[in-house]
């Protein structure tokens, strides 16, 4: 084993109680965010669907230069 190598467990400087916190997530706050994230997910693509934007936008526009243009005949 190598020497520079020093794994949590092997360290003691955590008290026990820290350890335990660490050791298992809090179950609760995993299955709420979860949550949140799939109804946003769902959210988006309920407004993509309702939302929609045209493929195609007819404009007039008017192209100018310094220089205009000379005509050659």
């Amino acid at each position: 084993m190598n020497k520079n190598h020093v794994s949590i467990e092997n360290l003691d400087i955590y008290g026990e109680q820290v350890r335990e916190v660490l050791s298992r997530p809090p179950h609760r706050l995993i299955q709420v965010s979860s949550s949140f994230i799939f109804l946003f997910i769902i959210v988006l693509f309920s407004l993509s669907y309702v939302v929609q934007y045209p493929d195609i936008l007819n404009a007039r526009i008017v192209i100018t230069a310094e220089i205009p243009p000379i005509p050659l005949v």
